[in-house]
């Protein structure tokens, strides 16, 4: 399984079954967690990046929020690749 183009992300494995798969490193905090991972599901469209870690901060405090990176490492795996490319090819 690669990371890219694999559309959603896996329900909620353990540790060990990501490693199992041959996912790279570990799970983060929005794949392992489903109350994060639906909260940022439905804010993803409508904020960006930066404003929806604030917010996730705000909700879920500090020690369970992910940070701006963890954000856009999930957007980027898992949800760029689902999206229809925009305008023409750019090569």
């Amino acid at each position: 399984m690669t990371r890219r183009g694999v559309g959603r992300p896996p329900d909620l494995l353990t540790p060990g079954e990501w490693r199992r798969r041959h996912m790279p490193g570990r799970p983060g905090k929005i794949i392992g967690d489903p109350e994060l991972r639906a909260f940022v599901d439905a804010n993803l469209p409508t904020m960006t990046l930066a404003a929806l870690a604030a917010a996730c901060r705000a909700k879920f405090g500090p020690a369970r929020a992910p940070g701006y990176t963890s954000v856009w490492r999930y957007w980027s795996w898992w949800v760029k690749p689902t999206l229809p490319p925009l305008g023409q090819d750019r090569r």
